[in-house]
């Protein structure tokens, strides 16, 4: 996975910071993301308000089926941007939206209460409570790089997934897990088309999380976000938001088809 890049925002403290400390501790392993980070509501508004990545993977799904469809299933719903923006492409289709964090689907039940073709459910990729043959289009967007078992969840995907329908799995700036995802397609037999969304505006989100960690425990971290509080008078959640910034960045997409 590449998370090289040059952001000419950044002090040259934090870029230090960036390249020294944080992708060594990532590409070790020793950096992994907490999953309570996602059950925090300041966290899903700031990636809730991003929306460059969403709105290009869903303007995907409706370039590919321009014919229209009846059924999109969400697998990682976070914080709803993707399913929003499907929304707002795609109104009359019935939306689907699964996450194994609980917290994330009870915000967005809550939220969409009153969208009686918008649903979510707490349940696992791994094991969907949805029939055979059941959705036409699956969508997985920076879903895969966190997926422990893939071959459990690729199976449990095609089973899901139309006779006619399509699995799309795609992965923001992470050509690696798109490579490994597609050794396995291979050795399944599954057809798939590979693809690439270029030239998205992609937010930094694992150093997002990585100063959100940081906060109070580093001294110069903890500083450059208490200064970015106080000029933009915004949470300290945002404000790292902000801080980590975004650059121009690839989504890597593979199409997988399940043959009638």
């Amino acid at each position: 996975m590449s998370l090289r890049f040059s952001n000419k925002d950044w002090p040259k403290e934090l870029e230090q910071i960036y390249y020294d400390r944080f992708l060594s501790d990532y590409r070790n392993g020793q950096f992994v993301v907490p999953n309570d980070i996602f059950s925090i509501p300041d966290v899903l508004d700031c990636l809730e308000n991003e929306i460059n990545s969403a709105q290009a993977v869903a303007k995907l799904v409706k370039n590919l089926f321009y014919r229209g469809i009846n059924s999109v299933l969400i697998v990682g719903s976070g914080s709803g941007r993707l399913g929003t923006q499907i929304r707002a492409l795609l109104p009359l289709v019935n939306l689907i939206e699964i996450d194994k964090n609980q917290f994330v689907i009870e915000r967005l039940q809550n939220k969409h209460k009153n969208d009686i073709m918008r649903k979510s459910y707490h349940t696992d990729v791994c094991h969907m409570p949805f029939d055979n043959d059941s959705i036409d289009v699956i969508i997985c967007y920076s879903v895969f790089r966190y997926i422990e078992n893939l071959n459990m969840a690729l199976d449990e995907l095609m089973r899901v997934v139309k006779k006619d329908g399509k699995v799309i799995i795609a992965e923001a700036k992470d050509f690696y897990t798109i490579e490994k995802i597609k050794k396995i397609l291979n050795i399944k037999n599954i057809s798939f088309k590979r693809g690439i969304i270029p030239s998205v505006r992609l937010p930094h989100l694992t150093f997002y999380y990585y100063l959100l960690t940081q906060y109070t425990k580093d001294k110069i971290i903890t500083e450059f976000i208490n200064e970015r509080r106080i000029i933009t008078n915004t949470s300290y959640y945002q404000s790292a938001f902000e801080l980590a910034g975004s650059s121009l960045g690839s989504i890597y997409t593979l199409v997988l088809e399940k043959s009638i």
